[in-house]
């Protein structure tokens, strides 16, 4: 019987408390991951700039913290190197509602730190891009993006 899947909000919890701090293969298929392709113990290093943008998403237009959940895969395209991703889903359904690619490699001269693909488009093309991580944030969440100087006012 498959297990219950982790609503976003429950793995923000569970992050949070250091559920998924150890590298072993329960553990990395406890916190999400589905698929990948490097050693077990190197997931967890690689979910943090994932980890990162998901423990700080909120309820929005286009995430429900209690109705949707996240997984994790690494990539191995045809053309390019392993990328990260996570995908948001619907728990009812299981449908991916968005796809957010962590350094998308197809075009190694221009790597986009995240490109998100969604199911409004049927994930034919990135409907959004930026190499920060708050933006992301931000985009998921409907907040304005404001771009502000590094250290300044």
């Amino acid at each position: 019987m498959k297990e219950k899947e982790m609503s976003i909000k429950e793995w923000q919890e569970a992050y949070k408390a250091g559920e998924f701090e150890g590298k072993d293969f329960n553990t990395m298929v406890k916190a999400g991951w589905y698929d990948w392709f490097c050693k077990d113990s190197s997931l967890y290093n690689r979910m943090k700039p994932m980890a990162r943008v998901i423990v700080k998403l909120m309820d929005s237009k286009k995430v429900n913290t209690n109705k949707h959940y996240i997984f994790f895969k690494q990539n191995c395209p045809g053309v390019g190197n392993l990328y990260d991703s996570f995908k948001i889903c619907d728990i009812k359904t299981g449908k991916v509602l968005f796809f957010a690619a962590h350094k998308e490699s197809y075009d190694k001269d221009n790597i986009i730190k995240w490109k998100v693909y969604s199911k409004q488009n049927k994930f034919k093309e990135p409907v959004y891009k930026t190499d920060d991580s708050m933006e992301l944030v931000e985009w998921f969440n409907n907040c304005p993006v404001i771009k502000t100087k590094k250290g300044g006012k």
